[in-house]
């Protein structure tokens, strides 16, 4: 059985070490083009674990443009995320993202 503190620290751990190879991507590439590709490699990987578009049939035009939506947001905070990155470095990123309630 696996603890809920082992995983916790394993996500961390994960997050911390994308963060680092993100800031060495952004090093050699741009902003747009590396987002881009995170986003796309997501979808893809998305589409074959879960197989949404059965679902996408079902739904309403409704829930379709909330979808699209928080898919524009998500890819806003992406950019804003790669540019803080960017700009203050992957320590400080993860240190403002642990820390983001107290700032």
């Amino acid at each position: 059985v696996v603890s809920t503190q082992s995983t916790g620290v394993f996500s961390k751990l994960l997050f911390v070490s994308g963060t680092f190879v993100s800031f060495d991507i952004l090093q050699s590439a741009a902003l747009l083009q590396v987002i881009s590709t995170q986003l796309v490699c997501s979808a893809v990987l998305y589409v074959m674990l879960y197989q949404p578009l059965n679902v996408l049939r079902t739904l309403s035009k409704q829930n379709l443009i909330k979808v699209l939506f928080n898919g524009a947001w998500y890819g806003c905070t992406m950019l804003l995320w790669g540019t803080g990155l960017r700009l203050v470095g992957p320590i400080r990123a993860v240190l403002l993202f642990d820390h983001h309630e107290t700032i």
